[in-house]
C-alpha cells in the first residue's frame, strides 16, 4: 500500500507540475497575443506617421502655390503699369510733336 500511496504522490506532483506548466503556456500565449496588439498599433502609428508626413509635403506645395500665385499677380499689375507707361509715353510723344514750332 505504501508503494502505490508513493506512485499517487508521485502521480499527483506530476500533475501538479503539469497544470503549472499549462499556467505558464496561458500566460505566454496571453503575452503573445499583447504583443500582436502592441505591433498592430506600432504598425497604425506607423501609417498615421506616414499620412501626416504626406499632409505636411501636400501643404508645403500648396504654401508654394500660394506663393506661386502671389508672385502671378504682382506680375500681372507689373505688365499692367508697363501697358499704362506706354499708352502714356505714346500720348506724350504726340503732344510734343504737336506742339512743336516747326509745324
Amino acid at each position: 500500500s505504501l508503494h502505490l500511496q508513493t506512485h499517487l504522490i508521485n502521480s499527483l506532483h506530476l500533475q501538479t507540475h503539469l497544470i503549472n506548466s499549462l499556467h505558464l503556456q496561458t500566460h505566454l500565449i496571453n503575452s503573445l497575443h499583447l504583443q500582436t496588439h502592441l505591433i498592430n498599433s506600432l504598425h497604425l502609428q506607423t501609417h498615421l506617421i506616414n499620412s501626416l508626413h504626406l499632409q505636411t509635403h501636400l501643404i508645403n506645395s500648396l504654401h508654394l502655390q500660394t506663393h506661386l500665385i502671389n508672385s502671378l499677380h504682382l506680375q500681372t499689375h507689373l505688365i499692367n503699369s508697363l501697358h499704362l507707361q506706354t499708352h502714356l509715353i505714346n500720348f506724350l510723344s504726340k503732344l510734343s510733336f504737336l506742339s512743336c514750332p516747326f509745324f
